[in-house]
């Protein structure tokens, strides 16, 4: 399985962007592109520890130039496609065999959407799995299924030293 697709609209730096990734994808821009809230988008997607993230106020995006600078909801789309017809049949993909989607082409994909919305103060987190109309799959358990995907495709970053 590969990363296929992000689509971050109002989360840290990052007012709207969509990025679609091939086999080996570069990020290369100035400061406040967004770079890092990209990065970090990925991380509290799929965190390594497997612990599903609970946003907070510092994860909407601000506007300066705006009256009203601070976004009242955030999401974060990915789109994960299989690399094999038989991967979804693997052991390993069993426990989230109903979050699985198939195109028209039979390919297999996965879209997770993590959303949040805040009114004041409260901030109430959602994980989510969509059909390919981009409609969430009505489960009963959906954080449990973002979990085990978690587990199974961490985002694993590095830093360097300095």
């Amino acid at each position: 399985m590969k990363l296929e697709r992000i689509e971050i609209s109002g989360f840290r730096g990052i007012k709207r962007l969509s990025i679609a990734f091939d086999e080996l994808t570069t990020l290369i821009g100035e400061n406040t592109w967004g770079k890092s809230s990209l990065l970090d988008a990925l991380s509290v997607s799929l965190p390594p520890e497997g612990t599903p993230y609970n946003f907070e106020m510092t994860d909407f995006h601000v506007d300066y130039s705006i009256a009203h600078p601070q976004t009242q909801h955030l999401q974060i789309v990915l789109s994960l496609v299989s690399t094999d017809k038989n991967e979804i049949h693997s052991g390993r993909y069993r426990k989230i065999k109903p979050i699985w989607v198939q195109d028209e082409q039979g390919t297999n994909r996965i879209i997770y959407r993590l959303s949040a919305s805040r009114d004041e103060y409260d901030i109430e987190t959602k994980y989510s799995f969509l059909d390919l109309e981009g409609n969430p799959i009505p489960l009963h358990h959906s954080e449990k299924l973002a979990q085990e995907l978690m587990t199974l495709h961490p985002v694993i970053r590095l830093k360097d030293s300095r």
